[in-house]
């Protein structure tokens, strides 16, 4: 059975491209445009891994990452945050919040797949 992946990203040619390459790497993706969104699917749905976007309207990353890790039902997912922001604050303040690892765009495919792996 595939691993499921949940993918937040508010820019739609990059979610796109982002699920395609995880496709092509028999990854099972669900899709959605912004954390609030996300959560709602969370709720009834269980996923292998999260990766979501930093800087997104209605709901940012971290304020998702908070909610995701105050769940007792969610907080051992792992969790990949994605971020044009590239100051060292920024990773810091997401690791310290749960997240697993933390990527800057624009993101390599490789990075991706061999972070995915490492934490699977």
């Amino acid at each position: 059975m595939p691993k499921r992946i949940l993918l937040i990203e508010d820019e739609d040619i990059l979610r796109e491209n982002i699920k395609e390459i995880l496709e092509l790497n028999d990854f099972l993706v669900h899709e959605f445009s912004n954390g609030e969104n996300a959560l709602k699917f969370l709720i009834h749905n269980e996923v292998d891994l999260i990766i979501s976007d930093l800087m997104m309207p209605i709901m940012d990353g971290h304020d998702f990452l908070r909610h995701v890790k105050s769940n007792k039902s969610l907080n051992q997912v792992p969790f990949i945050l994605l971020s044009a922001k590239i100051e060292d604050k920024d990773k810091e303040k997401s690791l310290e919040l749960g997240a697993d690892i933390y990527l800057t765009k624009p993101i390599k495919t490789i990075d991706l797949l061999k972070s995915i792996h490492s934490i699977l």
